[in-house]
């Protein structure tokens, strides 16, 4: 395991919070579509645009879902690796790549000076390389 193995992690949580962003804007789009279909009269451009958003959040789900299979994939394999280090490099990871917390906001939670973190990181990436 090295950091490229861990920057996919970090990639996947951000497609996997992009993707529900834009899942959530489409449903809002939907919810405000519905809301003017009530009472029109049939043959409404809204009921193609409603179509479109429903085809679109279906497609998203999909992509979603191949995505948390890929990401609890990363999640499982790292979850061993981390088993295998000192408690402080574990931390130290767990919080970077499966929280997604910034150095500055590690560093609040670990009471770590960041460059003292970046050195536990570095030890901790040594460590698995083998792994």
């Amino acid at each position: 395991m090295g950091r490229e193995d861990l920057r996919r992690l970090i990639y996947y949580n951000e497609k996997r919070r992009s993707l529900e962003q834009q899942k959530e804007q489409l449903r809002a789009s939907v919810t405000s579509c519905t809301q003017r279909l009530t009472g029109l009269p049939s043959g409404s451009a809204d009921y193609d645009r409603l179509a479109a958003y429903v085809a679109r959040l279906s497609e998203l789900e999909e992509k979603y879902a191949a995505l948390l299979i890929r990401l609890a994939d990363e999640r499982l394999y790292l979850e061993s690796a981390l088993a295998s280090l000192p408690a402080q490099q574990e931390r130290v990871l767990r919080l970077r790549y499966l929280e997604g917390y910034s150095w500055r906001r590690i560093a609040y939670r670990t009471h770590y000076d960041e460059r003292h973190l970046r050195r536990i990181h570095d030890a901790a990436l040594v460590r698995l390389e083998g792994f």
